[in-house]
């Protein structure tokens, strides 16, 4: 009897893992949007060609702001094109009138 609920409960696990890997490309338009700075950073992330790591990627705020270029964020993600792998680019966001843009994006020194 116990057996069984083990079963149960692994099957449906295993149902929702690949509910989750199968919907994350699908659903990253709609959750990526130009509302938030960080929302705006996983959008620019997804359009690169990076679905997944646009959800995984860890976002930090630098506490600084240009008035030219806007806030700077760093992030850390895993970038499966370059050499080295892992990658901490900054990037600086701005907020306009139609909502937040990516300004600038590059590597620290």
């Amino acid at each position: 009897m116990k057996k069984r609920k083990v079963k149960k409960i692994i099957l449906f696990l295993c149902i929702i893992f690949g509910l989750a890997i199968v919907l994350l490309p699908v659903l990253a338009p709609v959750i990526h949007n130009n509302n938030t700075a960080k929302s705006t950073i996983r959008q620019y992330i997804y359009k690169k060609g990076y679905t997944y790591q646009s959800f995984f990627a860890i976002i930090t705020d630098d506490e600084l702001d240009d008035p030219e270029y806007g806030h700077l964020y760093a992030v850390t993600w895993f970038d499966r094109n370059n050499p080295v792998g892992d990658t901490s680019p900054l990037f600086y966001v701005k907020k306009f009138k139609e909502g937040y843009k990516v300004t600038s994006v590059g590597t620290g020194p």
